[in-house]
This record gives structure tokens, C-alpha cells and sequence, in this order.
């Protein structure tokens, strides 16, 4: 597997030895983490898998430690912002990290209440992450997706302890992985992409002629990360939504 990433194994050398994924709930993510662990593991790294919480799916070869010891967030403690404050030294904007949540419809009135037990567990959330980056002593943190409000909270926290953090995701193309030492490729102007951009004028002619026969295959072949299908009610619900 190839790690895709501007800057990446320059990042990898600088992280030591030790590394931690986050990763989503569910089957895709777990596999992608899976198998981004069996990369590190091969360029001399030694990984730990930590799902969000406690699930069924479990891996053979790799050390897994759930940052919720638990099966949801029933099985986080809540921490006022006084008691945060005073165990870890700052404050934590839960309204700015929620921001993903609420642009995508997830509204909810407990969000704009400082001391709503949502908030006070978001602060459980970002506790059990200094916990955890503390036992396991990671150089490098993984964080899946890093626009919803857990990974978000577990970047901070990384940050605060001053390790090495990249994001990532299930990769676009076979045979890779999507990492961005910057930031998640969906934020415009705040990933390693955008960063990295010089415009068309910086492209030859001849790159130009192998992005558009890829671009041709791609499509072609129905190429994708997530399956592809042509069924009519699939096609008649997206002419009705466009």
C-alpha cells in the first residue's frame, strides 16, 4: 500500500516509533485503519488501532484500545468547564469543534448550552483522550476524517500534547491511503492540497494529458471508493433532489 500524502514520510521520520489511528465507528473504517496499520507496521512502526468505542469488529494482529470504554457516549463522564479547566489547563470551544455538525443539520439545542450533559461529555471525550495519548505515548496520532466533533476533539488534545498529527481517510484510488499532515482535503484552504497548489499554469502539457486519461478511465470504468450503481430508483431520486 502507498501512503498518499504531501510531506508524509518526512512527518513518519520525525514521529519516532509509536503511533496511534483513530478511527470511525463501522466496518469500512475499521478495515481502512486495518490496513493503514499494516503499512505503518511494515515501515518499522508500531501501531495501536483505537475505535471511538468498544464493537465487535476486532483485529488479529493489531493492539486495539477504545477511547470510550464503552459502547456509546452512556459510558462517558461528564466534566464542567470549571473542572476541565482546573484538571488540564484550558478551555475547550465546543461551539467551534461542533461547527461540522451543525453546517451538515445536527442542531440541537444542548450545543449552545455551556453546561448542557452533551458539552460536559464532549469534555469527558477530550479527558479520556489525554488519558489514552498518556498511556499509549504516541509520537504520531492518526485522526480519521477530522471534521466531526470527536476527532476534532482528539486533535486538539493531540496538539496540546504536542505530537505528531495527521489526518486520514479511505483512500480515492486502489492501493492507497489518503493522509494529510495539514487537514482534511474537504477544507478549503486548510489541507496539504490546497497548500500545495500552483494552479493550472504550473501543470505541462503533458501531466495534463495523463490527469484526463485517468480522468476518462475513471469514469469509464465506474471507478470509485464507494460502489457505483445505475438503478432507476436511484436515478430518478437524484434527478428529483437536483
Amino acid at each position: 500500500m502507498t501512503i498518499l500524502a504531501a510531506d508524509s514520510d518526512t512527518m513518519l521520520e520525525a514521529a519516532g516509533k509509536r503511533s496511534m489511528i483513530l478511527r470511525l465507528p463501522g466496518d469500512e473504517s475499521a478495515e481502512n485503519a486495518h490496513l493503514l496499520a499494516g503499512t505503518l507496521r511494515e515501515a518499522g512502526f508500531s501501531p495501536v488501532l483505537v475505535p471511538i468505542w468498544n464493537e465487535e469488529w476486532t483485529s488479529p494482529k493489531f493492539r486495539q484500545i477504545p477511547l470510550i470504554p464503552g459502547q456509546d457516549f452512556g459510558d462517558v463522564p461528564r466534566l464542567s468547564a470549571f473542572a476541565f479547566r482546573e484538571a488540564f489547563g484550558y478551555d475547550l470551544d465546543l461551539f467551534d469543534l461542533s461547527v461540522h455538525g451543525i453546517a451538515c443539520g445536527d442542531v440541537r439545542s444542548d450545543t449552545f448550552l455551556a453546561e448542557s450533559i452533551w458539552n460536559q461529555k464532549l469534555r469527558g471525550v477530550a479527558a479520556l483522550s489525554h488519558d489514552l495519548i498518556e498511556k499509549v505515548d504516541p509520537e504520531a496520532i492518526f485522526v480519521a476524517h477530522g471534521a466531526e466533533v470527536v476527532s476534532r476533539i482528539v486533535a486538539v488534545v493531540a496538539s496540546r500534547l504536542k505530537r505528531h498529527l495527521l489526518y486520514w481517510e479511505s483512500a480515492f484510488f486502489p492501493g492507497y491511503h489518503f493522509v494529510d499532515p495539514v487537514g482534511p482535503h474537504f477544507f478549503r484552504g486548510g489541507c496539504r492540497i490546497d497548500e500545495s497548489w500552483k494552479g493550472p499554469s504550473s501543470v505541462t502539457a503533458e501531466r495534463r494529458a495523463v490527469a484526463s486519461d485517468f480522468v476518462r478511465r475513471y469514469r469509464e470504468e465506474r471507478r470509485s471508493k464507494y460502489a457505483q450503481c445505475s438503478a432507476p430508483d436511484a436515478l430518478r431520486e437524484l434527478k428529483e433532489w437536483v
